[in-house]
């Protein structure tokens, strides 16, 4: 876990940025207090992928960087494999791809774009 809070620039922060200068324990027990909650059931809560408040007024949130950094990851692989496989790289059918109705209209959209340009090609044709 690389635990992170926040900003109030909303940029994120490590907790432990060096190895003398580490400040996860003192967030987590911030978290657990804030959230009337043991620390366990805040590292649940951040293994989720959920931030977690805390009282500390500018750093108001804690996540686990590790796992956002994962997402985004994921994320951008599957944007990179859409746009290599020409698939209109829209919001939408990025993250929802799992979604069939939403692959369904993907996959529509695609082959009508490749009949919209046969058609022209084939009338082009036929006009030379």
């Amino acid at each position: 876990m690389k635990l992170q809070y926040q900003l109030s620039n909303g940029n994120w922060v490590n907790c432990k940025k060096s190895d003398t200068d580490d400040r996860t324990d003192e967030f987590l027990a911030q978290c657990a207090e804030y959230k009337n909650i043991s620390i366990d059931e805040v590292l649940a809560i951040l293994a989720t992928g959920k931030s977690v408040a805390n009282c500390s007024g500018w750093s108001n949130e804690c996540r686990d960087g590790e796992i956002v950094e994962a997402k985004t990851a994921a994320f951008a692989a599957q944007r990179a494999a859409a746009e290599a496989a020409e698939i209109p790289a829209r919001h939408c059918a990025v993250n929802h791809a799992a979604k069939p109705g939403v692959v369904a209209h993907t996959n529509f959209l695609l082959t009508h774009r490749l009949a919209v340009a046969t058609i022209a090609a084939n009338l082009q044709e036929t006009q030379t």
